[in-house]
Parts: structure tokens; sequence; C-alpha cells
């Protein structure tokens, strides 16, 4: 089952894959655009009421939400949260950046006040092995690996324009 983008934006691609949400991106997500991802969870949960896991995937340097963006994920993970199976979050990089991106994530789902299995890891293949675990009905390691393949591709296939 291949991956179905839902949103590309400047530096973001948004896409489901079975039961899953992946946010993958290097900008500093909007207030609009975490509206945008609320929306297509709520849309994923449309399909599938037993619930759904998210991955997030933030590449060396990306950003984390800031401001009204950070308000906005705390709303939308307080109403999905419930119905969210397991949110990975791959923070790539070292330094101050990637700490300062996990402490931002781990704020968000305590301000959120919603329990969900929630982990932050350096690299996709031990996000994916440890979402597997969570994600119901139950899928194959080797299918989640070659999606966030495939996501990984259509991300770098995806150049946005630069701004002058």
């Amino acid at each position: 089952m291949e991956i179905t983008p839902v949103v590309r934006g400047d530096g973001v691609l948004l896409a489901t894959w079975r039961n899953v949400l992946l946010n993958v991106g290097k900008g500093n997500p909007s207030e609009e655009f975490m509206a945008q991802v609320q929306q297509h969870a709520e849309d994923l949960l449309s399909q599938y009421p037993d619930g759904i896991a998210m991955m997030l995937l933030v590449y060396d340097g990306g950003g984390v939400p800031g401001g009204q963006g950070r308000g906005r994920a705390t709303q939308m993970l307080r109403e999905i949260g419930p119905r969210l199976q397991a949110l990975a979050a791959v923070i790539e990089g070292a330094g101050f950046w990637a700490s300062a991106a996990r402490s931002v994530l781990t704020g968000l789902a305590l301000m959120s006040r919603t329990r969900f299995p929630l982990r932050s890891f350096a690299g996709t293949n031990e996000a994916a092995r440890w979402l597997v675990k969570h994600i119901r009905p139950a899928v194959p390691l080797e299918e989640l690996l070659a999606a966030l393949r495939e996501l990984d591709q259509a991300r770098r296939e995806h150049r946005p324009a630069r701004r002058a």
C-alpha cells in the first residue's frame, strides 16, 4: 500500500498510509499548517474509528511549532489524543536544536493533557520498530519501513521554491 500525500508545502509533506498520519519536514509549522494536520487526522479517524497513529519526522535543523502553531498543536493533541494509538517523533540531528525540539514535543504532549504512547527517536528504523507495536490493526514492520522510504523519496522530489 502506497503513501497518499495530502499536503505539500514549503518544507513540509503530510501523507497518510493506512491508519498512520505521516508528517515530515524541515520547516517551522504554522498555525495554519497545524490546522491542516488536525483536519487530515480527523479525516483519517473517520475512516479508522478505532484510532490512528502518527509519525513526525523533523530533519536536521528543522523547527517545531512556535507561538500560535504550538498552541494549535496542543489543541489538536487534546482533541485527537484519546483516539491516538501512538505518536513516534523522529528528531534527526544532535546538539541544542534537537534537544530543544524533543523538549517542545514532550511539553506539547503534557499540555494536551491526554495519554497516548509518545516517544522520540534519532532515526526512522527504531521509531518504526516501536510504532508497529502500537498500530491496530497490526502492520508488518517491513511495510511501514517501505512506506517511510517512499515518504522520504517524495520529500526529496518536492523541492520548495527558494525565496529571494
